[in-house]
């Protein structure tokens, strides 16, 4: 049976010393059944993108195929049209709110002057 002792490598706050940690938890007994086991994980895990972060949108992402330039441009035309549309509906809102307080004042009060 081989054994094998797994070490966490870190780095000192304020140092650029690093240190050791071993672990009980990171003994490992390496057999065939472990290593296929390992051997699938990091090919799983290669083969994932990392976390489901998002790519950012560069030139080099755009061009690599990472991000796809018509969805993005989709996106941002959506996202121009709502920001107008909301500033349409706050514009008229306001509006709406001017005329109804003019038309309050003037209620009441004689808009024409009597002639003498």
């Amino acid at each position: 049976m081989q054994v094998q002792l797994l070490s966490k490598t870190y780095r000192r706050r304020g140092s650029d010393e690093t240190g050791i940690r071993e672990a009980r938890e990171l003994v490992i007994e390496v057999t065939p059944k472990y290593e296929a086991w390992f051997q699938q994980m990091n090919e799983e895990l290669a083969a994932v993108p990392s976390r489901n972060a998002k790519v950012k949108p560069t030139v080099e992402n755009i061009e690599s195929g990472a991000v796809d330039f018509k969805t993005l441009a989709e996106e941002t035309r959506r996202k121009m049209q709502a920001s107008f549309e909301k500033g349409q509906q706050l514009g008229q809102s306001r509006a709406q709110k001017t005329r109804g307080a003019k038309a309050k004042t003037t209620r009441g009060r004689s808009t024409t002057r009597a002639k003498k």
